[in-house]
């Protein structure tokens, strides 16, 4: 099955970004460009595999990754398997740099996803939005490339070039650049970041296309008789923080602060500095969708900050925050509290689950073993995570019967509890 769109472009390109062609083919040919394309491309892997060659690289595009190639970029992909579906966006417009630019998509990438169902519903939308009868078709089309866009970068866990890593390679990275004078072992790297050997060589390998010691030889063969000129590096960042306070007259605040994408709106409140967010870009300009921009409306978006009452009355503010995995968080956490009667931290430190997509279920690795098979026997695809940095980050305050205030704090990141 191939089907190919190029809709006839005509006033469209005065939109700030607009859809040049789109396509699907469930079995991929051998495609080489040896000037590029003249327009970027996302091609988005939904089914078997395939290989991507650049720049004397080789590297394996399996399901569930989207393909960035920018303009004019020389490169060459083909199938490993007899079946590999690709959809593929080609997008132009006077603010797609800017655009891809704050999706850190200046560079090719291979981005691996958490979850593609609402990107292929939006690739739907796209090609039904063409095929439409509404002399509106390519303006829809247009506005469901830029909500398409936006979904892809919130749904990607991890790239194979640029600066967003794993966050076991973050650790790894950071321990060998502050112990690189000293003689590391892989039991002790792996040992910090809480991961296997396999797994950390695979990330190694697949994202800097190194080993873990060899990146330890090179870090120390930059020590010698003369002194080097510091150079800047690439440092990591996340963007949203939750907290919560109360005091003794009964006063709280359950709060969420996310910019959402980089430095979210540029708008800052004058006399303060704090910075808007800009989570309007979760709307729709789709008018079948629950998201279609409307007055008086909230954009979709995770910023759930949680608070507990009981008959009436205030228990505490809580949240957990990461992603999709908030909701799910947040039910995890009031279960722990009310249903097995935990205190507040031992309600975040439990083991946690996230479903990410059809019956793929993503368990911590603290869960018995038995309830693993027992998930996997009714059917469940279950993968078992040593490393918990998705699960979720929270913080609670609960107001005891007697009035007194109990805080805990996030054993999975950095938080603290402080009272005065």
């Amino acid at each position: 099955m191939i089907f190919c769109d190029y809709p006839i472009i005509g006033s469209e390109k005065e939109l700030p970004v607009y859809l040049i062609n789109m396509g699907l083919q469930q079995c991929q040919d051998h495609v080489i460009r040896r000037n590029g394309y003249p327009f970027p491309q996302i091609l988005f892997c939904t089914k078997g595999s395939g290989t991507l060659l650049y720049e004397n690289k080789k590297c394996p595009i399996p399901p569930n990754t989207v393909l960035y190639l920018p303009a004019d970029f020389p490169h060459e992909y083909y199938p490993d398997e007899d079946v590999w579906n690709i959809h593929w966006i080609v997008p132009a417009g006077d603010a797609l740099p800017l655009l891809l630019g704050n999706l850190d998509m200046k560079e090719p990438g291979i981005f691996h996803l958490t979850e593609t169902t609402r990107l292929e519903y939006l690739f739907r939308s796209m090609h039904d939005a063409l095929h439409s009868d509404n002399l509106l078709g390519n303006y829809r089309a247009s506005g469901l490339l830029y909500s398409f866009l936006v979904e892809f970068n919130l749904c990607i866990s991890h790239r194979e070039s640029g600066n967003t890593y794993h966050p076991a390679l973050i650790k790894a990275i950071d321990y060998i650049n502050n112990h690189y004078q000293a003689s590391i072992t892989m039991e002790e790297l792996c040992s910090h970041c809480g991961v296997s050997k396999q797994h950390l060589c695979l990330l190694f390998r697949t994202m800097l296309h190194t080993r873990p010691m060899e990146y330890a030889a090179k870090r120390r063969a930059l020590i010698g008789e003369q002194a080097l000129l510091p150079e800047a590096g690439k440092p990591f960042c996340g963007g949203t923080v939750y907290l919560c306070t109360a005091d003794d007259e009964g006063n709280m605040v359950s709060f969420i602060q996310s910019n959402y994408k980089d430095f979210g709106s540029g708008v800052v409140l004058p006399g303060y500095g704090i910075n808007f967010n800009d989570r309007g870009a979760g709307f729709s300009l789709d008018e079948s969708s629950d998201d279609f921009l409307l007055p008086r409306k909230k954009p979709y978006h995770t910023i759930i900050p949680g608070f507990l009452t009981k008959d009436g009355e205030a228990v505490g503010p809580f949240g957990v925050m990461g992603a999709y995995m908030q909701p799910q968080g947040h039910v995890q956490v009031l279960m722990n509290t009310i249903d097995f009667l935990l205190n507040p931290q031992a309600a975040l430190d439990a083991p946690r689950w996230q479903w990410i997509a059809g019956r793929e279920v993503w368990l911590e690795d603290r869960f018995a073993p038995e309830v693993v098979e027992q998930l996997r026997k009714q059917g469940h695809d279950v993968r078992v995570m040593s490393d918990y940095t998705s699960f979720g980050r929270g913080e609670i305050i609960w107001r005891c019967p007697d009035g007194v205030l109990a805080g805990a704090t996030e054993p999975r990141a950095d938080g603290t509890v402080a009272a005065w």
